[in-house]
């Protein structure tokens, strides 16, 4: 897919209808929820979003690495990544709490265990 920020409003149209319309027709259901192509700030615009709204989208989804709070933009909303952290790390991040301060204690506690391990292992 085309970043939709580098293509005029038509083409952006055009696209994202394409698109919608060939789900529709592979599956046999309408969209309802879109996903800007990368995602970033930098890849749709406003004009992009009006776009997406009245092509029949209920929502949207960026990259942004954002808790979505009542009241955000539904065709701005961000994503939380689920990887291999333990479960306390997602809910803190569910929650909003995880920022770039719990970030950086949390990564500076990792080191320190793994510093204790490695020291541990060496004395066997």
């Amino acid at each position: 897919h085309p970043i939709l920020s580098t293509l005029p409003a038509r083409r952006q149209e055009e696209e994202i209808v394409r698109a919608r319309d060939r789900i529709t027709a592979e599956t046999g259901s309408r969209p309802t929820l879109f996903a800007y192509p990368n995602g970033a700030a930098t890849d749709f615009t406003d004009e992009t979003v009006n776009i997406v709204r009245d092509a029949g989208f209920l929502a949207a989804c960026t990259t942004r690495r954002v808790v979505n709070r009542v009241g955000c933009d539904p065709f701005r909303l961000g994503r939380i990544g689920v990887g291999s952290e333990p479960c306390m790390v997602l809910a803190a991040r569910l929650a909003g709490l995880f920022d770039e301060h719990v970030r950086a204690v949390l990564s500076r506690c990792e080191l320190g265990v793994r510093s204790r391990l490695m020291r541990g292992a060496s004395a066997h």
